[in-house]
């Protein structure tokens, strides 16, 4: 049985911030990321099977109304990003839209800020890609980004076996932090920055995951019951290096 869901393009800001809802791809293919990089392919598999899942099919008939942009749009990636007001406007018209039509809305919020308070909207079910225990509320789940496809783009779709070994290893590549003495004077920034959205904002700094992510990495490479292999990365991005 396939889920009828409505969306609608003209709700989306006429902007390159634009980051359209990935589960819309299938019917607005226009929108796919082109490039080299593997990742940009992420959706590959998705756009093959969309149609099987969902049809898209007027308001009125619709299970779901789906919001056609990510709500990261209109809070911005990084800590310090401010609200673009002109998408949030945009965005609580289209959730306005749904609610008078008396139809379940889905949200999508990805991106390192996705732990932030969402206004309240009616009838509605938020996807974010983190969020805290403590400050889970009914209809909020979490949802993993996509990705390529590993085996097809990196092993020629021939998954390898490795043979089970007394010490297990454990592998990790990306972002790590020291703490010290800049992250402390960052921590007050921080929070004297975030003080006038207190009731909106996570209470916790985005780089105090960087920092707690050093210190695992740390005890597990001491410890002799495991094997590590560890690739720290001193910046978010890291496209095309070679480790």
């Amino acid at each position: 049985m396939k889920l009828k869901i409505f969306s609608d393009q003209q709700y989306l800001l006429k902007s390159d911030a634009v980051n359209l809802n990935p589960m819309l791809l299938p019917f607005w293919s226009n929108f796919s990321e082109t490039g080299d990089y593997p990742w940009m392919n992420r959706h590959e598999g998705y756009m093959e099977i969309g149609h099987t899942l969902f049809d898209m099919v007027p308001l009125e008939e619709a299970d779901f109304v789906v919001m056609p942009d990510d709500w990261k749009t209109v809070v911005g990636e990084l800590w310090y990003s401010k609200v673009n007001q002109q998408a949030k406007e945009l965005y609580l018209q289209f959730a306005k839209k749904a609610e008078e039509a008396e139809k379940p809305l889905i949200v999508f919020f990805s991106c390192d800020r996705s732990d932030d308070k969402v206004p309240d909207l009616k009838n509605a079910f938020i996807f974010r890609h983190s969020g805290y225990r403590s400050q889970k509320k009914p209809r909020n789940f979490i949802w993993p980004s996509f990705c390529e496809d590993f085996v097809k783009h990196y092993f020629a779709n021939q998954l390898p076996i490795r043979q089970k070994q007394e010490k297990p290893i454990i592998g990790f590549c990306g972002l790590t932090k020291k703490d010290s003495w800049k992250f402390k004077f960052k921590r007050i920034a921080y929070y004297l920055y975030i003080l006038p959205h207190w009731q909106y904002r996570t209470k916790c700094p985005p780089f105090q995951g960087h920092i707690l992510r050093n210190k695992v990495l740390e005890k597990l490479k001491s410890s002799d019951l495991v094997e590590t292999n560890f690739v720290a990365e001193n910046k978010m991005v890291f496209l095309g290096q070679t480790s």
